[in-house]
């Protein structure tokens, strides 16, 4: 097949709106990376195709608008960059989420690289107007993305996903899907968001401790359907968001948390250490007790906790 192009990129695209259909699954083909996929919506899904290329398909199924619309990218540098640059020239659509076949410069927390083989896994990225949310309120957004990031993860693997502060999602000890926020000035606060969530590939070599929904299942997914996954949580943590839940958001988010209330393993600059976590606060900073009984708030990049 070929793909179609915008601006020289090449793409495929589907839409996630409002639709007139019933519920009970529905199936469709689209088109990623060269294969035709098949993707199964569940009966929360309302769906109606309405335009059918030899590449593309569009769809509409009934969501908040966090994400309203996927575009896929064959290959790019890193999804978040394409987000911010369109933003910047004033040609990102709100609602719209860049998904990448690959990414040649993916990255996450701490300025690391993001690992992922060539079309075996989830990474996409959108933007969300941030000015609602006060700056001591900034982390906020990272506790709702990570816990509809989490619940979509517990879907897919029907497994005990959860949240490694700041916003990183294990699964049986080992990271299966990672976040990464960056806040731009451009017509206004902006976020804009990346995930990355391990789907199809299952070796990662001895340097990382991760895992996939593939690795977990012991079968291939449909990304395009993962991608469905992800958007139904996310819209949903964003509606809830927006309504300014902040309390059931941060109740959420402990409630999911590594290491909340029970002992694991810290490491600064200076020491190593065990304790408990005793809060996220809304800015993101952690309040950690040691197993001396010394409590401390931390930063992001202040201290790593082990697992």
């Amino acid at each position: 097949m070929n793909f179609s192009e915008i601006n020289g990129a090449n793409f495929f695209a589907f839409d996630l709106l409002d639709s007139a259909y019933g519920g009970g699954y529905k199936c469709i083909r689209s088109f990623f990376g060269g294969f035709v996929h098949q993707v199964f919506l569940t009966d929360c899904a309302k769906l109606r195709i309405f335009a059918v290329t030899d590449d593309l398909v569009r769809f509409k199924i009934r969501m908040n608008k966090a994400i309203s619309r996927f575009i896929g990218l064959e290959e790019t540098d890193s999804t978040n960059n394409y987000v911010a640059k369109q933003a910047a020239e004033g040609k990102y659509r709100p609602g719209t989420a860049i998904l990448s076949y690959f990414q040649t410069s993916g990255r996450g927390q701490r300025g690391s690289t993001w690992q992922a083989e060539r079309g075996a896994n989830l990474t996409f990225s959108f933007a969300v107007p941030a000015d609602f949310l006060p700056l001591h309120r900034s982390f906020m957004l990272s506790k709702a993305v990570s816990v509809g990031l989490c619940r979509a993860v517990g879907e897919m693997t029907s497994g005990e996903a959860v949240i490694k502060w700041p916003n990183d999602i294990l699964l049986n000890g080992k990271k299966i899907a990672g976040i990464l926020i960056e806040f731009k000035q451009i017509g206004g606060r902006l976020a804009v968001v990346g995930i990355g969530l391990n789907v199809n590939q299952t070796g990662f070599g001895s340097a990382f401790k991760a895992t996939s929904v593939a690795n977990e299942l012991g079968r291939v997914t449909d990304i395009n359907a993962a991608a469905l996954t992800v958007a139904t949580h996310l819209n949903a943590a964003f509606s809830e968001l927006f309504a300014e839940s902040f309390d059931a958001i941060h109740a959420d988010y402990m409630s999911m948390l590594y290491g909340f209330q029970t002992e694991a393993g810290f490491e600064t600059s200076e020491r190593t250490f065990s304790g408990t976590i005793l809060d996220v606060d809304e800015s993101g900073m952690l309040l950690v007790r040691s197993k001396q009984g010394g409590a401390q708030a931390f930063a992001p990049k202040e201290i790593k906790i082990n697992y």
